[in-house]
């Protein structure tokens, strides 16, 4: 075999262990994704207050909504041992907190309606300081 048929079938050989490898690695790495976002979708509630627009005004006032509701829940919840509990929490006093929203509403000015939900929805990945949720369905309170 001439040195220059040995290289190219050494080239074409590493070429298929190199795809091999990388579609090994892409296989196992969605799999431990999946993994790891089904185990933090059944372990969080998230919450997702949509704005009216994208607006300055609409994105502040959909963070004062946030903030508002926030507060309630970190003071009722500060108890709650578990995201069972939580979620009771959030059924049993989904129109409190429908009001709150509605209220901070009012507070500045506006009468969108409010409507909040329980439920499982899609979302994005989203970084929270040093925590990054990935993509996929979670539980969340939608308002």
């Amino acid at each position: 075999m001439s040195k220059k048929l040995f290289y190219t079938a050494l080239l074409k050989t590493t070429a298929v262990i190199a795809a091999v490898v990388f579609t090994t690695l892409t296989l196992v790495s969605m799999a431990y994704s999946d993994d790891i976002n089904k185990g933090l979708s059944s372990s969080v509630i998230r919450l997702h207050v949509v704005a009216n627009s994208d607006s300055p005004e609409d994105q502040q006032l959909k963070r004062d909504v946030r903030d508002a509701v926030l507060a309630y829940m970190r003071n009722e919840l500060k108890d709650c041992d578990d995201v069972t509990e939580t979620e009771d929490f959030i059924k049993e006093r989904i129109g409190v907190i429908e009001n709150i929203a509605k209220e901070e509403i009012q507070r500045q000015g506006s009468s969108y309606p409010v409507k909040a939900q329980l439920g499982c929805f899609p979302f994005p990945t989203k970084s929270y300081g040093d925590v990054t949720l990935p993509a996929g369905s979670y539980k969340a309170l939608k308002i």
